[in-house]
């Protein structure tokens, strides 16, 4: 008796998908299993799965271990990295770029962007207050993240939801916390955090983000005060 042999293909699971830990790093999935799904389907450029309702440029490039969820809209040239999760309704710009196990959620990203690995956007800011009952309550988070053209983000930076404007650079960990805007032209230093709007361009540096130039001066007078 001949052995039955079937064709497919093992796919990488993202860390959003696995849900348990017993859940496997890679999954085997037949021609037959790919192509049943209701929901979603395999993007024939770089191998990642997409929700149907998603509007995709034919020009996109999803990587294989990428997922790109309901009613988001994809611009030309797009490249989505592996074991990124693009969530429903995110619209991204033609030309981004965005790395490995990104996670973008309740956001908007303008043209030409580089969104480096691991960066998480558009997540529930860290927002409590205290009710009539003195009971700590969560804040409700309803705003998106806005992210204008030519902005780089760096690598496991977190940008709470907030707006964000054009050419803006931010430093790989840096921090934006919930209902804050920056305003263009702003460059943030490597572990930042932007803790209120930044209102005017330049360079910010520090927790909470100052003006550079006020930054290096408090490190300064840090410095002279130990060597006393």
């Amino acid at each position: 008796m001949g052995r039955k042999i079937v064709a497919g293909v093992f796919h990488w699971l993202p860390k959003q998908l696995r849900g348990c830990s017993t859940t496997p790093l890679f999954m085997f999935c037949t021609s037959r299993d790919c192509n049943s799904s209701s929901e979603f389907s395999r993007w024939s450029n770089g191998g990642g799965y997409f929700h149907r309702s998603a509007v995709i440029d034919p020009s996109v490039k999803i990587d294989i271990g990428a997922v790109v969820h309901s009613n988001a809209k994809l611009d030309q040239d797009v490249h989505v990295g592996s074991g990124a999760v693009i969530g429903a309704s995110v619209s991204i710009g033609k030309s981004t770029k965005i790395g490995y196990n990104a996670v973008l959620g309740n956001c908007s990203l303008g043209m030409s962007c580089t969104l480096h690995s691991g960066v998480c956007i558009g997540q529930d800011g860290f927002g409590f207050f205290v009710d009539g009952d003195r009971c700590v309550k969560k804040k409700p988070q309803t705003l998106q993240v806005k992210i204008g053209n030519d902005v780089e983000v760096g690598a496991n930076t977190c940008i709470d939801r907030g707006r964000i404007g054009d050419y803006v650079t931010m430093g790989g960990r840096a921090a934006v916390r919930d209902h804050v805007s920056i305003t263009s032209n702003v460059r943030l230093a490597a572990n930042s955090g932007v803790t209120k709007d930044l209102p005017f361009p330049g360079d910010y540096a520090g927790f909470p983000a100052i003006p550079v130039r006020e930054w290096r001066r408090q490190i300064l007078s840090s410095r002279r005060l130990d060597d006393k």
